[in-house]
């Protein structure tokens, strides 16, 4: 037993050496890693995404399996049983002492047959290990563990590397010499579950690594992921090639172009011949430049992938997709993808206003070509709304058909009337906009970077009178929210909630309780003040009725005083005249 513990030591060392030296096995991290208590039977495997990865991109679709190979406890089973060494006796009962004793493991009796099995050999017993079995020896002693027959268990190489850990890893698996397996649970960027104190192998897609977790377990996945940054920047504010990327929601307008910047750097431990495929998705409300991707630098390890290619997902909505070969000569290079997006009218009605980039990383074969996959990396694009409402100045009524003219600072800006009732740019419509039934003008997809956007009105309903300047759009964001309907199992009180038809969800008002065979709904998400939605703030603008007169001192007055001016000469010049010629008669 000396030996064995010495070894046990041995293997705790050698799992420190396996994890750091494996391509995707974990390193166990000292001041993270705890006692699970005194007398306690449980402890908590951990494994943290590795902080070494700037932008951690690491999806969380992953999978660690762990492998109960032996159960552990903190009392030598040998003491406490009747047996002898061919497994006689009354089985003895093991249970948990505090930490800091000597620690045991056992293997399931029905389980100790895939190790070896023992037999008599000039005169005393021998153990053979079964074929492959080159670590294990089992003692046919009859223990006893929540009521079940195991046997106590040793390590029997001479040898603690890693690749001797690894390769007992991998026979203990392939030969099923485990009596429990389950999955780490995915959860705020860790995969953790509670188990059994014991002996372990914790297997991820690329590797299996053992654990000898009798304390709690806090571990970091040492997988290299490619990383990946996605930067945008707009035409308009920043042209190239002196403009520059960046994460913030850049400001466009319908008809504008926006600039992407991919960048993806090899691992310096990636193997060579695998594979880094990179990828685009655009939401609706972006038109991919066909042919706009440029990568630098061209080494001749970049191939575009295309539709019908093997690695092409026709289900995923990409607009591209680029294939990096790892060589010898390009780890550690860093690729740069540059492509652009023209913004269509249909970014206005489309809720998802993104372009998002991703990779997947593998040996491209096999199958699981691609076993780690990145969580996109997304920016966003904004555009606005403006409005306005004209009225009667005196009645406050509405007036529908008054025509402006739209511009975009001293540039007529073309749109066209849509049937749902707004005006969208349009390089081939016309300046020219209208009141509708209610009075209003509504235009969709404005910019607001340093934009301004007038309407100057050139028709006036009769009667009403021209207004003297244009009027100044106030623009709002133009966005829409998305809800989440979740489907409610019981009714609480003071709860909204909604029923469903076909894809739309009303609210179940007055609602005290669920009606038998009806399915109700939760919705999470909240309205977004300002939208064009909800836009009741109207930018009002005022028509008065009448005629207006000129003002003080135009020719409207003048003239008359002038008419009247003259008349009054006139008048005088002819009394002067019937004077003198009375006076001549005379």
């Amino acid at each position: 037993m000396r030996n064995f513990k010495k070894v046990l030591a041995l293997v705790l060392a050698t799992m420190m050496v396996t994890a750091m030296a494996m391509s995707a096995i974990v390193y166990a991290d000292p001041a993270a890693t705890g006692s699970s208590g005194s007398g306690s039977d449980t402890v908590t495997i951990t494994v943290n995404r590795d902080p070494s990865y700037e932008g951690d991109n690491g999806a969380d679709s992953r999978v660690f399996t762990w492998y109960r190979i032996f159960r552990a406890f903190h009392k030598d089973p040998i003491t406490s049983t009747g047996g002898g060494a061919s497994g006689s006796g009354a089985p003895g009962d093991v249970k948990a002492e505090p930490s800091g004793t000597a620690i045991s493991y056992y293997i399931k009796k029905d389980l100790a047959s895939k190790l070896g099995t023992w037999g008599e050999e000039s005169g005393s017993s021998v153990f053979t290990p079964a074929d492959g079995n080159e670590w294990f020896e089992f003692i046919p002693t009859v223990v006893k563990i929540d009521g079940v027959e195991y046997y106590s268990v040793r390590w029997t190489n001479d040898s603690t590397d890693s690749a001797t850990a690894q390769a007992a890893a991998q026979w203990l698996i392939k030969e099923e010499v485990y009596e429990a397996k389950g999955n780490l649970e995915f959860k705020d960027g860790k995969w953790s579950d509670e188990v059994i104190k014991g002996y372990y192998v914790l297997e991820s897609v690329a590797g299996k690594n053992l654990i000898a977790a009798t304390t709690d377990i806090n571990v970091y996945e040492k997988n290299e992921y490619p990383p990946l940054d996605k930067t945008q920047k707009d035409q308009d504010e920043n042209p190239s090639p002196s403009g520059t990327y960046g994460d913030a929601n850049v400001k466009v307008a319908v008809g504008d172009v926006i600039n992407y910047q991919v960048e993806v750097t090899v691992p310096m431990t990636a193997k060579t011949g695998e594979k880094i495929l990179v990828w685009d998705k655009a939401s609706t409300g972006l038109e991919y430049d066909a042919d706009s991707v440029t990568v630098t630098p061209d080494d001749g390890n970049v191939t575009e992938i295309k539709s019908g290619n093997e690695f092409w997902d026709a289900s995923a909505g990409w607009t591209w997709a680029e294939l990096i070969t790892v060589t010898d000569s390009n780890k550690g290079q860093k690729y740069t993808f540059t492509f652009s997006m023209t913004v269509t009218s249909d970014a206005i009605v489309d809720s998802d206003k993104k372009n998002e980039s991703g990779l997947k990383y593998g040996p491209g074969s096999g199958t699981k070509p691609f076993p780690y996959e990145s969580k996109p990396d997304q920016v966003e694009f904004e555009n606005y709304f403006g409005g306005i409402k004209k009225i009667d100045g005196a009645t406050s009524g509405t007036l529908a058909g008054v025509k402006f003219m739209l511009k975009e600072g001293d540039v007529e800006f073309p749109v066209t009337l849509h049937d749902d009732g707004y005006y969208y740019y349009d390089p081939s419509g016309s300046s020219e906009v209208v009141t509708d039934a209610s009075g209003t003008i509504k235009i969709r997809g404005l910019d607001s970077n340093e934009k301004t956007y007038t309407l100057t009105e050139t028709y006036a309903l009769p009667g009403y009178n021209m207004l003297e300047e244009p009027v100044t759009l106030e623009l709002v964001l133009d966005s829409v929210t998305s809800y989440t309907y979740t489907p409610a199992d019981s009714y609480t009180s003071g709860t909204t909630y909604y029923t469903k038809s076909g894809t739309t969800y009303t609210e179940a008002k007055g609602l005290v309780e669920f009606a038998s065979g009806t399915e109700y709904y939760t919705r999470s998400g909240s309205t977004i003040s300002g939208t064009y939605f909800t836009y009741t703030n109207w930018q009002v603008v005022e028509n008065n009725s009448g005629t207006i007169l000129p003002s003080t001192g135009g020719i409207g007055t003048t003239i008359f005083y002038i008419v009247g001016g003259l008349l009054a000469v006139g008048a005088g010049v002819v009394l002067v005249a019937k004077k003198r010629m009375g006076k001549v008669e005379d």
